[in-house]
């Protein structure tokens, strides 16, 4: 396998930068999405405020209806 010298020291340097940041914008949507859940409850996090349902009970009778 051939390694690419090209831009080398650059990729070097930059890469701790590059681990800071993605560590730093998933720490940072971690929170958020805690905070999400947190606020609006675990059912609304996953299946969103759009959707207008507010518990999984409500998903389980909306399937059931649709069986029928």
């Amino acid at each position: 396998m051939k390694i690419n010298k090209k831009y080398f020291l650059i990729r070097l340097i930059t890469s701790p930068l590059k681990l800071i940041f993605l560590l730093f914008w998933y720490v940072l949507f971690s929170v958020l999405k805690t905070f999400q859940w947190v606020i609006y409850g675990g059912d609304e996090v996953i299946f969103g405020k759009d959707l207008e349902r507010n518990t999984v009970g409500e998903l389980i009778k909306e399937v059931q209806k649709l069986r029928i």
